[in-house]
């Protein structure tokens, strides 16, 4: 019983005994730090001002409808317009935005694209030409080599069948000239 593998209670040797999970990850205080920094540069980089330009975009467009409503002079219709004007521009300029940088990206995006197929070009042909034409060169120099095997055979039947071919004749010529002279 010495070869024979003693276990306690209530394992098994093929079980392990349960271990609890790590403790979750807890960050330290300069993480800690960074983070409340990150928040606080988001807020006041990137929130507040995002959400000051839409106050007054909001506040714009209520001015708008009070002075559509209810005009205090006769010269508030071309004010309302230039307003009106002004909120459209303000509204549009993020989409001008990221139109514009959407475009810049399509034309990094191509040329990174252009560069990298040229290096895969260089490096693989099939790439260049595509499969299918690789393979169909491919064909026509298994057929032409094909053809440069044949053609002494087919050189040789073709004499031996144009020789038959003159015998044939030969004997038909004789044949109508015998049939004539007898006539």
């Amino acid at each position: 019983m010495a070869d024979r593998q003693e276990y306690t209670y209530p394992y098994p040797p093929s079980i392990p005994p349960y271990e609890p999970p790590p403790p979750p990850f807890e960050p330290n205080e300069e993480q800690l730090a960074r983070v409340q920094q990150l928040r606080r540069f988001n807020f006041w980089a990137v929130y507040f001002p995002l959400g000051l330009v839409g106050l007054v975009v909001l506040g714009l467009v209520v001015y708008m409808l009070v002075l559509a409503i209810w005009p205090p002079y006769e010269g508030t219709r071309p004010f309302l317009s230039g307003l009106a004007d002004s909120v459209l521009i303000m509204s549009l300029l993020p989409l001008v935005l990221v139109c514009g940088l959407l475009q810049a990206a399509m034309l990094g995006g191509f040329y990174y694209w252009r560069q990298s197929r040229k290096e895969a070009i260089e490096a693989d042909p099939s790439r260049q030409y595509g499969r299918l034409r690789l393979f169909l060169w491919r064909l026509q120099q298994w057929l032409d080599l094909g053809m440069e095997k044949l053609t002494p055979v087919l050189d040789g039947i073709a004499a031996q069948v144009i020789r038959l071919n003159a015998i044939i004749t030969e004997w038909v010529t004789r044949w109508q000239r015998l049939r004539r002279g007898r006539q």
